[in-house]
């Protein structure tokens, strides 16, 4: 019953972060935290994240937590295990904060160097990401002295402060700005110099004005105030662009909620943490309407990850919760949503002028899904095959087995022709609502992977089976009728080509035919003339067998191939390819389907998730399951670019999936590659012993012959 409740519970609560557009997830015990009451989060310069708990220091880097607790066998060591505040000391130390003192401890030593006490008075540590560092008390302010590496006394403080760690914030200056309580001003303390040789110290102390009413509440965090005047106004004030912004007013959610612990922004919204537990969303969408989110959890402290758009929480008693906005990077269509009765892969893609999409399936013929970009409604799905129309939600496959592998509109008029697997040619009809077969049969067995209209009434079909076949088209009767049709025969090494899976048309006169084994062949329809380049043969690679073909401009094209990415210069009747594989950063080397939008990225689909490929620069960034993608194998040949809004399309073994150019335009995150253990001859040393002056190089003595390293790529969203 327990099992169950806690089940029940959990599905709830992710039913509720559901409605707010976040994701979550929870780093407790299971992680390695040394308690779930987390009072204080930081991410030191190294990007390595910070976690003050109940029960000791908790260093995390997105797989493993290191945890630090007092130990007075050892010397100097953390004052108390109870750490209420976490700030940067400098590159390679940061102070942590307990309720006995404060403590300057390495991160690259992982000790502690020294301990502060500040008797008989309560004191909150202050700094920015150099470290220049103040001590603010009710009584004293002090600083930091790096020369002497001890605190100075700086003056008196007699300002009123009522919520002191939330009241000050220090610049990337040095300087340290406080809102005191029931003021209108903010006070400005500055220094000349943080590691003068002198103790004597010279503080400039000014004000300036931040709001026309009383500031009842402020609470700062990443240089962004938040403040509440006593007329229950809520403001934003940012500090570097020196503007402020008129959110709402809350005097309603303090009588609903009661009193607020935190408030910040996060994305466009303002997140409110609330005494009695949960978060209140104010929606920037709507106005800055509330929505009670995660009511399960009660927030003590907060912090902002900019570089990857997380928010870190700590709780009180359920570890560390992390939120980051639900940033698919794709719209998914899969097929079983649609329809039970539907498993074929996808094959072929299409939009039309009317924002419907088509797809062509392996088996289950062909799919219309009108209005695509917005919320499907399985009622107006359609099936077609050459038996009929169906509604989606009355379609069985049953016996027969209908693949449709190529859509390819016609030049004149909607309609669009549909390549399928025997020798019969099909074409949707607007007019006619259905496929309609052209009269005749090409005679040759053969599946239809591409095609090319020289004019209304000459095709050119490119087929896996029977290889190239010149149609002309008897339009004189209501439906076209095959007049008559070549088949023209490709040889390379005295073997002939058949089998081609893709086409790329080249001008009005050249077709380049991407062949299973054999490479490519470029074929001229006007002199009827033919020349096979054999890829291995050029690059030294097995990439003759190739998948799909993908135009980067008049004379460079992209060839997918079950063994990697060749990249195609033409010079006239010459070639120029390149190779990019494994040894180039291609994680995933069988490409089946190659897209480009338009700031010249590559979007390729392989067996084994989607590449973002960068021609120009040559780095690529590899999506598998993660992003929102839910499609992990995709399709031969199954790429489509729309020419009506630019949507970017590629098939996969179980759906489809596409984006705009908003979305492939989305920068990624790159993450920061650290060591953090050295072990040599199976005992775990210091790492920062063995780096060279510079620390470029890790200097190892000749009898320290058997080492071993760990590091970690710091990306919290996939460790």
């Amino acid at each position: 019953m327990k099992i169950y409740l806690a089940s029940f519970l959990i599905a709830c609560f992710q039913v509720m972060l559901a409605s707010s557009s976040y994701s979550s997830f929870t780093i407790n015990h299971l992680q390695g935290l040394s308690n779930s009451a987390v009072l204080s989060i930081l991410q030191d310069n190294q990007g390595l994240m910070w976690f003050g708990t109940y029960d000791g220091l908790n260093c995390y880097d997105g797989r493993t937590i290191d945890v630090f607790r007092t130990d007075f066998s050892k010397g100097l060591t953390l004052d108390n295990n109870i750490i209420s505040r976490i700030q940067i000391a400098s590159d390679d130390k940061v102070w942590v904060q307990s309720y006995s003192g404060v403590n300057l401890f390495s991160t690259d030593s992982l000790s502690v160097i020294d301990n502060y006490v500040f008797p008989d008075e309560e004191v909150i540590v202050f700094s920015n990401r150099k470290g220049d560092s103040w001590i603010v008390g009710k009584r004293n302010l002090y600083y930091y002295n790096t020369y002497h590496r001890c605190f100075v006394k700086a003056g008196a403080m007699n300002l009123n402060l009522e919520n002191l760690q939330q009241s000050a914030y220090v610049d990337g200056q040095g300087g340290l700005h406080i809102v005191p309580v029931n003021d209108t001003k903010m006070i400005h303390f500055s220094l000349s110099s943080f590691s003068a040789d002198s103790l004597q110290t010279s503080l400039d102390v000014t004000s300036s004005p931040l709001h026309s009413k009383v500031i009842k509440k402020t609470f700062i965090q990443s240089g962004v105030i938040c403040f509440i005047d006593e007329a229950d106004d809520l403001y934003l004030y940012d500090v570097s662009k020196k503007s402020k912004v008129y959110i709402r007013n809350v005097g309603e959610l303090y009588r609903k909620y009661g009193n607020f612990m935190n408030v910040f922004p996060f994305y466009d919204d303002i997140l409110i943490t609330l005494h009695t537990g949960g978060i209140l969303r104010l929606m920037a969408s709507q106005q800055y309407t509330e929505d009670l989110i995660r009511v399960d959890l009660r927030i003590f402290s907060a912090y902002t990850d900019n570089q990857q758009g997380i928010l870190w929480m700590g709780t009180d008693g359920a570890g560390v919760v992390k939120f980051t906005k639900r940033d698919a990077l794709v719209t998914n269509l899969m097929l079983n949503r649609m329809s039970s009765s539907v498993s074929g892969q996808v094959r072929g893609i299409m939009t039309d002028r009317y924002g419907t999409l088509w797809v062509g399936t392996k088996g289950d013929g062909l799919i219309r899904i009108p209005d695509y970009q917005k919320e499907i409604d399985l009622k107006t799905l359609s099936v077609y095959s050459p038996k009929g129309k169906w509604a989606l939600t009355d379609y069985v496959r049953g016996p027969n087995f209908y693949p449709v592998f190529m859509l390819k509109k016609k030049t004149q008029g909607d309609d669009f022709w549909v390549g399928m697997s025997d020798s019969l040619l099909y074409y949707y009809s607007y007019q006619s609502d259905k496929l309609i077969r052209v009269g005749g049969s090409i005679r040759y067995p053969a599946e239809i992977h591409g095609l090319y209209e020289e004019n209304d009434s000459v095709l050119w079909v490119v087929t896996l089976g029977s290889g190239l076949i010149k149609v002309v088209l008897d339009k004189s009767h209501e439906i076209p009728e095959i007049k008559r049709f070549r088949r023209f025969r490709c040889f390379a090494e005295q073997k002939e080509l058949v089998e081609y899976s893709s086409l790329w048309v080249q001008g009005d006169s050249i077709l380049w035919l991407g062949s299973r084994g054999q490479g490519l062949v470029r074929f001229d329809i006007r002199k009827y003339e033919y020349q096979v380049y054999s890829l291995r043969t050029m690059l030294g690679k097995a990439v003759d067998d190739v998948l799909c073909l993908c135009e980067y401009d008049n004379n460079h094209f992209f060839v997918g191939t079950t063994a990697g990415l060749v990249s195609v210069a033409i010079n006239g009747r010459n070639i120029v390819p390149s190779y990019i594989g494994r040894e180039q950063g291609l994680v995933n080397e069988m490409v089946h389907g190659i897209v480009k939008d338009d700031a010249g990225i590559l979007w390729m689909g392989t067996n084994k998730g989607m590449i973002k490929y960068d021609p120009v620069s040559g780095g690529s960034y590899t999506y598998y399951y993660s992003k929102g993608i839910e499609i992990g194998e995709f399709s031969d040949d199954s790429y489509y670019r729309s020419p009506y809004n630019g949507d970017l399309f590629l098939g996969g073994v179980d759906g489809l999936l596409y984006m705009n150019d908003s979305q492939s335009s989305i920068p990624e995150y790159y993450p920061e590659v650290i060591l953090r253990k050295l072990i040599i001859d199976r005992e775990e040393v210091n790492l920062n012993r063995f780096y060279s002056a510079d620390r470029k190089q890790i200097l190892l003595s000749e009898e320290q012959n058997t080492f071993s390293l760990q590091f970690v790529a710091l990306d919290y969203l996939n460790s």
